[in-house]
């Protein structure tokens, strides 16, 4: 038997070191106090118990004098001592730690917005702050965030016209992003692309997007140093002819030109098949790629000549698409519906742009997918489920955190502390008491290292830079 401690800040998920069978660490929460095998520990202190220690650990000093000599876990995070402590000797709990729940696999952690609204996306910014839109009942905003200080705390700038959707770094340094504007012809509100500085005064700034009706979806900086955003068409009936599908281009300085590329026909069976374009994410191949579904396509920005690439079985809608991990860093990732079912997939930036497919049974329906800092591809899922899913592109493994109720995560994101974030709407059922809610996963091998943080840093440059 070895007994451990951990220390802990306010707030933050405790989860055991062995998390299946009967290694599972004897593990008991409570609110205002931290009880583990019947020990009871001050100032943000967890103990317990497991089966037997680590076989690699290194000396170390605790940071409390009261606390016996312990030995420490390679990560450094947990200290182990080999003999019983003198339990007498041990202060009442007073650190307030909440939300403290042992999850297999890993912890959420769920921070509520200041405006209690729901955010559907979420981008590292330049600063190391977490940025996203907000939207809800009080309006609509631009959030932010900094993970690596607590207690965790949201700051929200606006309100905007309109309410924001997706994010990117412009070349500029700040944050772009795009109002998607509304499905009707009233376009109240209308879509706009907009700017907010990433110091202070935070300024923000809305510009029009000329033209006829059309809503706007994606938006990312290209390797060509411009914005880009997609327009995806008429929304009914709202002009004649028709507002094309395109992509757009945007000077990200003045006088802010914006340039359309219309969708190009690609022959009458895939013109009565094809969607919408949605996401754009910049590949390593000097293009800019973007989901239309059941297809993917691909933009020379440098000449505006669009593409588009079959994937074998795949039919309807699919969700966000995002750059792959860093071990396969010439691809595209992306969740379709394929032969009925979801699917994980990818496609290369390479020629001959070689598309391969894993099919998996999930528990909801995917939104989104991103690369994480552990080297592995990170969804959400939503609809039918809730649920933050994990895809190991070496083996083809899914794992799933399954989420509270009431909770309908959007979009993940690495962070700067070298966890995953994730942007959550409020229920889908439409009610309007849910908090809106940011949270992230942590206490998983390879989230939360010095290396995850790296990796978090460099996709954020290699997104900042359009490499």
């Amino acid at each position: 038997m070895c007994r451990f401690i951990e220390y802990i800040k306010a707030g933050t998920c405790i989860s055991g070191l062995h998390r299946t069978g009967a290694e599972r660490n004897k593990l008991l929460t409570l609110l205002g106090a931290v009880v583990v095998s019947g020990l009871l520990l001050a100032d943000g202190a967890l103990a317990g118990e497991i089966l037997s220690c680590p076989s690699t650990v290194t000396q170390t000093t605790p940071s409390s004098s009261t606390l016996p000599p312990a030995k420490a876990s390679p990560s450094g995070r947990f200290f182990f001592a080999p003999f019983p402590f003198n339990e007498t000797k041990r202060p009442a709990a007073t650190a307030e730690v909440a939300s403290l729940t042992p999850v297999d696999n890993g912890c959420i952690t769920e921070v509520t917005t200041p405006f209690q609204s729901g955010a559907p996306y979420m981008i590292l910014g330049p600063d190391h702050r977490l940025w996203y839109g907000a939207q809800g009942t009080a309006g609509a905003f631009i959030g932010a965030i900094d993970p690596t200080k607590l207690p965790y705390t949201p700051t929200e700038y606006g309100p905007l016209i309109g309410n924001a959707l997706q994010l990117t770094v412009g070349p500029d340094g700040n944050i772009w992003f795009v109002e998607q504007g509304s499905y009707d012809c009233l376009q109240t509100p209308p879509s706009k692309v907009g700017r907010i500085l990433t110091h202070e005064p935070y300024t923000i700034t809305e510009f029009p997007v000329p033209g006829p009706i059309s809503p706007l979806y994606g938006i990312a900086t290209g390797p060509d140093g411009n914005l880009w955003f997609t327009r995806i068409g008429d929304p009914g009936g709202c002009s004649t002819p028709p507002a094309a599908k395109e992509i757009a281009r945007m000077l990200p300085y003045p006088p802010y030109t914006i340039t359309t590329y219309p969708l190009p026909s690609f022959g009458a069976a895939i013109d009565a098949t094809i969607g919408k374009p949605y996401k754009l994410v910049a590949g390593h191949d000097n293009h800019l790629w973007f989901n239309i579904s059941p297809y993917m396509g691909r933009l020379d920005p440098y000449n505006g000549k669009i593409e588009i690439f079959t994937i074998p079985g795949a039919t309807g809608n699919f969700p966000d698409i995002g750059p792959g991990p860093a071990s396969d860093p010439d691809s595209i990732w992306f969740m379709p519906t394929v032969n009925g079912g979801p699917a994980m997939a990818r496609i290369s930036t390479k020629a001959p742009f070689e598309v391969t497919v894993w099919p998996l049974t999930l528990l909801g329906g995917p939104n989104s997918v991103s690369p994480g800092p552990d080297g592995n591809m990170w969804f959400t899922e939503g609809r039918t489920g809730y649920a933050m899913g994990r895809f190991n592109p070496l083996t083809g493994e899914v794992t799933e955190l399954p989420i509270v109720v009431n909770a309908y995560p959007r979009a993940a994101t690495c962070g700067p502390d070298g966890n995953v974030w994730y942007s959550d709407l409020q229920n889908p059922l439409g009610l309007t008491n849910i908090p809106g809610r940011l949270a992230f996963v942590h206490d998983l091998p390879g989230l939360g290292t010095e290396q995850g943080k790296q990796f978090c840093e460099s996709l954020m440059f290699n997104m900042f830079a359009g490499q």
